[in-house]
């Protein structure tokens, strides 16, 4: 995890920015503790906190590709090697680091790059030549990216906390609460703050000063999909080869990998895979000694022949623990599972210098779901409909259903939801979740 963040001028920089800027980065070193730093040109200010995953040396951050391309990258390019090997000469590159690829793709292809790229990231590349901001977030939005813009100066930053130090006077989006309480998120590039948008999944946006005006092109990305119905032990073979690949790219960083073992068949499949390549350790945890999933940890440790780490848990801190949450985060989460991830990633980390772990979490989506999302299509009542994908739905509804007035189907998620009901497309309802 890095943190990336930038500021882009209509005139020269002015001084008040350039400390608002400096507090801004500043507030994203938790993301990036192993390096940071950040690049001025002109009426521009680009800046990276990293975490050392590929190339584990100091390389230059943000990096400056071909004395024309300013980068700040968060996240990780698990095809990066490959990508070095089709297109490039190895002498071309003076760091063993995905970002330098992705400057170098962008080079060579323009917005086009995406395509190529298998991995999660948001970034953002300054091309000195053309006077022009490019910024590209991954398929999935697994790597978040935030912006802000006046007439004066467009700001983007990694973290809504981080971009707030550019607002004036930031109010509350009042009108997002309603579908925050009914589907526990925020369809669309709202966020809950008025004038702060998120960069979409799959989306890239070009920002360019002209004539003393900023003018943004914000475009979807094309993304290969492709679907398999197994039916047959053909199939099933085929899919773990694919599962034994996407395990062997997600471990081939430089720095080592864990897994968060939680018991369940997800996280115990990963295990499985991973320990044919080598000898993972696993980290899990537990509330009560009676604990169900705590003998299944055991089971699947057994099994697989290896010890793990294994922490107990208490509530006893829970106003602390909440706090220290909160702190973290500049918009509410409705999973409150959360605070015990929080809990074991924090441990794991006191116990062991593993900067990459790997887990189970999505696998649900992945492989159909829950039986609510078989619903999907059994009513033609879009209200109906997108309420029972939801399953705290009808809980939270009951908190408010005295009020007169609560606006929760917005437009932004029956656009969503008439998109899904068009492709027919079962496994992406959970885009609702």
């Amino acid at each position: 995890m890095c943190g990336i963040n930038g500021l882009y001028s209509i005139n020269k920089v002015r001084e008040d920015l350039k400390k608002k800027f400096k507090q801004s980065l500043n507030l994203l070193n938790f993301r990036g503790p192993d390096q940071k730093g950040h690049f001025a040109y002109n009426n521009v200010l680009i800046g990276n906190t990293r975490l050392k995953i590929n190339d584990t040396n100091n390389i230059q951050v943000p990096l400056l590709y071909q004395k024309r391309y300013i980068i700040s990258f968060n996240g990780e390019l698990i095809n990066f090697r490959e990508l070095k090997d089709i297109f490039f000469k190895k002498t071309e590159f003076q760091t063993r680091s995905d970002t330098e690829v992705v400057a170098a793709m962008y080079h060579k292809f323009g917005n086009n790059c995406l395509k190529y790229f298998n991995g999660m990231f948001a970034f953002a590349i300054f091309d000195i030549l053309k006077n022009e901001l490019f910024l590209a977030r991954d398929k999935f939005g697994i790597k978040p990216l935030y912006y802000y813009q006046t007439s004066s100066f467009f700001s983007f930053s990694s973290e809504i906390k981080s971009l707030i130090k550019f607002c004036k006077n930031i109010k509350p989006n009042i009108s997002s609460y309603d579908e925050f309480i009914v589907f526990g998120s925020l369809a669309g590039k709202k966020t809950f703050y008025k004038d702060v948008y998120k960069l979409n999944p799959s989306t890239y946006m070009k920002i360019k000063i002209k004539k003393g005006k900023i003018f943004k092109k914000e475009k979807h990305y094309n993304i290969n999909e492709r679907r398999t119905n197994f039916k047959n032990k053909e199939d099933t073979l085929s899919f773990q080869k694919l599962f034994k690949n996407v395990i062997n790219d997600w471990t081939n960083s430089d720095a080592k990998s864990g897994i968060f073992l939680s018991g369940g068949i997800d996280s115990s499949l990963i295990l499985k895979f991973c320990n044919k390549k080598s000898r993972p350790k696993t980290f899990s945890f537990y509330y009560k000694k009676k604990n169900p999933e705590l003998k299944k940890i055991k089971y699947i440790l057994e099994k697989n022949s290896l010890r793990g780490h294994i922490f107990k848990f208490s509530d006893t801190n829970l106003y602390d623990d909440i706090k220290n949450y909160s702190s973290l985060f500049s918009q509410p989460l409705h999973d409150l599972g959360n605070l015990s991830l929080l809990k074991l990633c924090k441990m794991t980390r006191q116990r062991s210098k593993f900067k990459v772990i790997l887990t189970g979490d999505g696998a649900d989506e992945l492989f159909a779901g829950y039986k609510r999302h078989f619903d999907f299509q059994k009513s033609n009542q879009k209200r109906n409909i997108i309420l029972g994908n939801n399953i705290l739905s009808v809980r939270r509804l009951k908190l408010v259903k005295k009020r007169k007035k609560f606006n929760f189907i917005t437009p932004e998620r029956l656009k969503k939801f008439n998109e899904i009901k068009k492709k027919n497309n079962l496994d992406t309802i959970l885009s609702y979740d």
